[in-house]
């Protein structure tokens, strides 16, 4: 190959790449405006993460944080809550997840089993403690005043139980015990995809769900479709209805397969499409809201890029759109005196008059040329990466804690000439 073949090759292979970028970028552009025009089917009621509020710092935001009910508020209502010790008190975390129009899913698993040894499937064997009973007593008077159904959504008794050794006979002592001492809050099982042909479901349970990651596919993927179908064969009674665990992290392992985190969109759209044709399939739950969790590179849903984020936005709010916790249809006031100040070649710095809401104003969202570009609960908010030399039209809207959205104000802002240096591209 001489020189000029090498430049032609050289040359091509970028296009080529470059290319591939684009098509890349116009599909996840699609998945993303496909789903903004749908409509939840009226079976799809549920809609949340793991580890919203589990004592776990997130690595990636540089603050010390481990309660993040604000940030999914909008467009979840249901959070995961974890149980750190039968002694602990969670009245103050329950009111604080009601108040943001949240029900928590009560992680209980450390109240009832505990590690015994090695010998089961994952290499834990779990097994129920002989005081067990003391135990749940211990914590159900000190939260009594919060375990009812209109506060608590379901316990999440156990998770992987087969995977994790836990028998039948333990399992179904502990759903029986729940369901007798509080009869209007669900109970959750979720197990491992690969010991779903071993699982037993009590009668008791109310959502059964397993959980498989690295499944990029799932809709088409014909190993994932087996597993779901393994699982609903394995319902036992006519209340039992579905859930599916969203793959919505990304891990390093993830790369190796040529999955970048802007791919994980795709994904999270197959998730909802599976859902959204499955008429047993009650809710969806994020794996998971934090990252670093299981890596310290892990990302979590906040830690995605901002397809994957406004994806998750809108699917939850289809979802919670269908089963509303909180009793408020008051749209906020529109943000007034919106206005843009500090414009350079490639940012602007947008104002506004905060809205006034019936309950309170969560969030304001700005939109670019209609694509949202910010959202926060103050009065101003710093837009960058603007090209020189343009014309954009930028809009606000408020929103409440339901997701109740009000009219618009908008403002039209031209970036300064460019320079040589700088050049709209």
């Amino acid at each position: 190959m001489d020189f000029k073949e090498m430049y032609l090759y050289t040359k091509y292979r970028k296009t080529k790449k470059n290319m591939k970028k684009l098509i890349i970028s116009l599909l996840m552009t699609l998945v993303v405006s496909y789903s903004f025009c749908q409509k939840a089917p009226s079976h799809l009621k549920y809609f949340g993460y793991y580890l919203v509020d589990t004592e776990i710092d997130d690595p990636h935001d540089g603050s010390s944080m481990t309660n993040y009910v604000e940030e999914v508020a909008n467009f979840s209502n249901i959070a995961h809550l974890h149980v750190s010790n039968f002694t602990d008190n969670l009245t103050g975390r329950v009111n604080w997840m009601n108040t943001n129009c949240l029900k928590p899913f009560i992680s209980v698993q450390g109240i009832f089993w505990s590690r015994k040894d090695a010998n089961g499937p994952s290499g834990n064997r779990f097994t129920l403690l002989p005081n067990y009973l003391e135990r749940w007593n211990t914590f159900k008077k000190t939260n009594a005043s919060v375990l009812n159904g209109s506060q608590v959504e379901f316990f999440y008794v156990s998770d992987e139980p087969v995977w994790n050794g836990i028998t039948y006979d333990e399992l179904n002592t502990i759903c029986n015990l729940l369901k007798k001492d509080c009869p209007d809050i669900k109970i959750m099982i979720l197990e491992a995809y690969v010991t779903l042909k071993q699982f037993k479901i009590p009668k008791s349970a109310d959502f059964i769900g397993f959980d498989r990651y690295c499944v990029f596919h799932p809709s088409t993927d014909t190993s994932f479709l087996a597993n779901l179908a393994t699982l609903k064969s394995k319902l036992s009674a006519p209340h039992q209805k579905i859930w599916l665990t969203i793959d919505d992290n990304w891990i390093p392992l993830y790369g190796t397969y040529n999955y970048t985190p802007e791919m994980m969109a795709s994904v999270i759209q197959e998730y909802y499409d599976i859902a959204a044709r499955e008429p047993l399939c009650e809710g969806l739950v994020g794996y998971m809201w934090p990252g670093g969790f299981d890596n310290p590179e892990q990302l979590g849903a906040r830690n995605l890029p901002k397809n994957s984020k406004d994806l998750n936005v809108k699917i939850g709010r289809m979802i919670k759109a269908n089963n509303t916790l909180c009793p408020d249809t008051e749209v906020p006031t529109t943000p007034t005196n919106f206005a843009a100040s500090n414009i350079t070649q490639t940012s602007c710095f947008v104002t506004w008059t905060n809205s006034k809401d019936n309950v309170r104003v969560f969030s304001y969202e700005i939109y670019k040329d209609g694509i949202l570009v910010g959202a926060n609960n103050r009065s101003s908010l710093n837009i960058s990466g603007l090209k020189c030399n343009t014309k954009y039209s930028f809009t606000i809207k408020a929103i409440d804690p339901v997701g109740n959205m009000s009219t618009e104000s908008s403002v039209s802002v031209t970036t300064l000439a460019c320079t040589e240096n700088a050049s709209p591209k």
